[in-house]
């Protein structure tokens, strides 16, 4: 009789912690976070298709805002895209469980697996991640940074943006081959910046194109972009000591006084999970990565057994990880990073096109595609000293125009002395002119600041510091 007690009570424990557990792991996944109108500028992040073109649902690009179409025409288009949506960089399970994303290009709805299949074997060059494409066969489960679906989708509509906008100031080549004469492609050497350049070239190209007989992507180590096209010279290399550069930033006295200053939002997080700081991801950025590919794809956020996130905790941990990836780089290591960009690409190539156009020639290219990240879209603002308040989003991108006067208004002026200069540079930030907001004396500009004078953003970027090929040399020995 007593043993039947003993047995019954055993099982009444075990009903009882069972269910105990069956409740805590319910609260944990499946708490749900409010739908709060505050978490708009949050959700900015995750730039769904529809806010591609810009942040006001329009895009100046090609486009000048003072109606000079009649007196300027465009000659080249350079654009830095970021990688399109992805799956967290690193993982934490012990805080957030597996995403169960997808990240099967067949399944983005717009291109047949052929086309990317050939695209990938055969127009990738110097990459250790041509076969790590997903294929029609495997599952769709994503590997760590690897491009999702929404990813493939962004990239592939900002293509077909971009043929759209500026269809109407270049001809397409005669002929399919010609296309590797119009644009140059450039990739860092990263599975999700390719696959993001690959996805964006099949909306960009016309659709009798053959990509794979069309179009090389040229690929280059790190996050910087030293890459050339055939033919032209490389001025910089790759700097191995970036990443110690850029960790020698970290501990600088201002750095800590605002990781000291963000101190509380790590605490209010720990607290939801329950657990001591030093269990939580070592940067905050890693943090912020893991919730918002929870909230890009409207995955319930995980909760502690007692706590989940609330709009507050978001909003503050938002502004520490932007705070935190804005403030990783000086001005002077952005410049650093950017140069080789600047020199190898920008100036030499704008260069070229100006000779060319001045001799009454037009076969230079039009087209310049660069696919890279976050940081590298934040070092290039930062080197023009243009605000960083946000941290980029996903397929963001930076378009420099170069634009040339025919037309003058009134008295005719020498042709391109010191004075003046028909050539000129526009920058715009996801489809937003920002090249007003460049430090520079009111005369350089025209137009209400719409475009600025090529020679003057040309001086800009020569003087100062940082700016030279031996300080890039001597702050990079070895590379």
């Amino acid at each position: 009789y007593d043993m039947k007690w003993k047995w019954r009570v055993l099982a009444a424990v075990i009903i009882l912690v069972g269910g105990t557990i069956l409740i805590r792991m319910d609260r944990v996944w499946s708490i749900k976070l409010e739908n709060d109108a505050a978490l708009s500028d949050i959700l900015r992040y995750c730039n769904k298709p529809s806010q591609l073109h810009s942040t006001n649902g329009r895009s100046s690009e090609g486009t000048l805002a003072f109606g000079g179409d009649s007196l300027y025409k465009l000659m080249q288009v350079y654009v830095l895209t970021r990688h399109g949506d992805r799956m967290p960089t690193y993982t934490f399970p012990e805080l957030f469980p597996y995403l169960h994303l997808n990240c099967t290009s067949k399944d983005a709805s717009m291109f047949s697996w052929d086309q990317m299949n050939d695209f990938q074997r055969d127009s990738l060059t110097g990459s250790q991640h041509v076969d790590q494409l997903s294929d029609p066969e495997r599952d769709s489960k994503c590997d760590a940074g690897m491009l999702t679906v929404e990813g493939h989708r962004q990239l592939y509509i900002l293509g077909s943006h971009f043929k759209d906008t500026y269809s109407r100031w270049f001809e397409q080549p005669a002929q399919p081959t010609d296309w590797k004469s119009h644009l140059f492609v450039h990739s860092t050497d990263y599975q999700r910046t390719q696959h993001s350049a690959a996805s964006f070239l099949l909306g960009f190209l016309p659709d009798n194109v053959e990509i794979r007989k069309a179009v090389t992507i040229y690929t280059s180590k790190g996050v910087t972009l030293y890459g050339v096209p055939d033919g032209s010279k490389i001025v910089y290399y790759w700097c191995k000591k970036l990443t110690s550069i850029i960790s020698q930033g970290h501990k600088s006295d201002e750095y800590r006084a605002g990781n000291v200053f963000y101190q509380d939002v790590l605490k209010d997080v720990a607290n939801v999970f329950d657990t001591p700081l030093w269990k939580l991801p070592p940067q905050v950025t890693q943090l912020q990565d893991q919730v918002l590919s929870h909230l890009c794809h409207n995955v319930q956020l995980p909760c502690g057994p007692e706590k989940c996130f609330n709009t507050k905790i978001l909003q503050q941990l938002s502004a520490y990880a932007t705070w935190s990836h804005s403030n990783q780089c000086s001005i002077g290591t952005s410049i650093l990073m950017m140069q080789p960009f600047i020199y190898n690409t920008l100036f030499q190539q704008m260069n070229m096109a100006i000779t060319k156009d001045k001799n009454e020639e037009n076969d230079y290219r039009k087209f310049y595609f660069h696919f890279c990240h976050d940081s590298t879209l934040t070092a290039f603002l930062k080197s023009f000293s243009l605000p960083t308040e946000e941290w980029p989003p996903y397929a963001s991108r930076i378009t420099l125009e170069l634009w040339k006067r025919v037309k003058l208004e009134g008295q005719a002026r020498e042709e391109d002395s010191w004075y003046y200069s028909p050539y000129y540079i526009r920058i715009l930030l996801n489809g937003e002119s920002i090249t007003a907001q460049m430090q520079l004396h009111v005369g350089d500009f025209e137009h209400a600041r719409e475009l600025l004078k090529f020679r003057a953003w040309k001086k800009y970027i020569e003087s100062g510091n940082f700016r030279s090929q031996e300080s890039y040399t001597q702050s990079c020995q070895g590379a």
